[in-house]
């Protein structure tokens, strides 16, 4: 792919979707019964001290995913991210003093190299997928959900551009992580906002 659509990170990142959750939870009101649904994709990627530090700020991933009608790459937001060793999982409180202090020695020494340390990344969606149509963006709603297996690339400063902002549009702030204005079209937003705070 085309490294103004994708930052891999000169071949660091590299994640594949691991799990995807739905949860839903239900709450009792006097006015009767209110269903919250949400989804969370874990991804699990390749440890990296850069990668680990470049997904601490805000980001976007697109999984791949293929459709009836072709490729698409569809849009989440990393919420947060968790660096993981192998040695970690079958590490409580239950294990002797002695012995989790052997693990934590171990696992220290696994950040700088070893096999067994990755990065989960926490991500939920928005609600968009993304096409490329002769090498153009299009960006799509759909409710659409990654498969298990699905590589996942990070999207660009120049792609969060094009699908966040408006082309000349008002800029009202910077969008945190991106060093780039937020360009919206004002006349959109107050035709669309329901209430003035």
């Amino acid at each position: 792919m085309s490294n103004q659509i994708f930052d891999e990170m000169d071949g660091e990142f590299s994640a594949r979707l691991r799990s995807h959750r739905v949860t839903t939870r239900t709450s009792r009101t006097r006015e009767g019964e209110i269903t919250l649904t949400s989804q969370v994709a874990v991804a699990e990627a390749r440890f990296s001290l850069n990668v680990l530090d470049r997904l601490h700020e805000p980001n976007f991933i697109a999984f791949h995913r293929p459709t009836r009608s072709g490729e698409v790459f569809i849009i989440y937001e990393v919420v947060a991210v968790r660096p993981m060793h192998y040695q970690m999982l079958g590490m409580d409180i239950s294990v002797p003093k002695v012995i989790r202090r052997e693990f934590l020695e171990t696992i220290d020494r696994g950040w700088r190299a070893s096999d067994e340390t990755w990065i989960d990344v926490i991500a939920v969606p928005t609600g968009y997928l993304m096409r490329i149509e002769n090498g153009r963006l299009e960006f799509e709603r759909s409710n659409l959900t990654p498969l298990v297996g699905s590589e996942a690339h990070i999207l660009s400063k120049e792609t969060v551009k094009e699908f966040l902002c408006v082309e000349d549009g008002v800029a009202i702030g910077n969008l945190i992580g991106f060093d780039l204005p937020l360009t919206v079209n004002i006349s959109e937003m107050v035709r669309y906002h329901t209430g003035i705070f």
